[in-house]
């Protein structure tokens, strides 16, 4: 679910009825309330919200059935009115990236983060479900850079320079417009002493919030890369490697 939302069975990603738009979206409803489920009537409230409740429960009957023999596997637990994903049958990576967030197993949990949730998934005409896509979306990919935040903090604690870029780069990836997050990443690499690569990153970052949102790098931002290009007069070339 983190990524293109897709089954797989080992590396083989399966296709088939069972993986149309439907069928998918109800298991990533379900599988987004992996211990308590999701009740039928809110599944259809999702899923067919303009068909009578007859009509409604008759569709998703037939789409567990599809879902059933096109797999050729049960995947959801016995019980009348909820729906709940057996997890001896089936994983999924939201629920390991969660569970390494409870652990505070952050490296595991940014490895287990391989994009947005439902990352390019839609289902037509169905307003409320792309909405509760969106904030689902919108809570896991705060998750993740709390996590990579915390990370850095790891690193910097244990005197980790090399963690310390590879962290501030993973953030500066995540949300390249964040003159707060490029600042990070250029203090990290000169504290590193690769005052050129800082530079590069700068120049990176201004161009990008040039041609996305018009607009300059914050006061912070530009004040550091003026002090990075300043000569050092011990030496001829730039400042020190140390810059606050």
């Amino acid at each position: 679910m983190l990524g293109t939302l897709a089954l797989e069975s080992g590396r083989e990603r399966l296709t088939g009825a069972a993986l149309r738009h439907r069928p998918l979206a109800i298991l990533a409803l379900v599988a987004a309330s992996e211990l308590h489920g999701m009740s039928r009537d809110t599944v259809l409230a999702y899923l067919w919200p303009e068909s009578d409740r007859t009509h409604a429960h008759n569709c998703l009957r037939q789409a567990l059935f599809v879902i059933r023999r096109d797999l050729g596997h049960e995947l959801f637990l016995p019980g009348a009115s909820t729906l709940r994903l057996d997890p001896g049958v089936l994983a999924a990576d939201r629920w390991d990236f969660e569970r390494a967030l409870a652990r505070r197993s952050y490296r595991e949990a940014v490895d287990a983060y391989q994009g947005p949730f439902l990352d390019g998934f839609h289902v037509a005409e169905l307003a409320e479900f792309e909405r509760w896509a969106e904030r689902e979306r919108d809570q896991l990919a705060h998750r993740y850079r709390s996590a990579l935040q915390a990370l850095v903090a790891e690193a910097e604690g244990g005197g980790d320079r090399v963690g310390v870029v590879e962290w501030w780069r993973r953030l500066a990836e995540f949300d390249p417009l964040s003159s707060r997050i490029a600042l990070g990443l250029m203090r990290a690499l000169v504290e590193s002493g690769d005052r050129a690569e800082a530079l590069r990153c700068a120049a990176i970052h201004e161009r990008v919030l040039r041609e996305e949102l018009e607009i300059q790098p914050d006061t912070a931002e530009r004040v550091f890369v003026e002090r990075m290009r300043r000569p050092d007069p011990s030496t001829g070339t730039g400042s020190a490697r140390r810059l606050t």
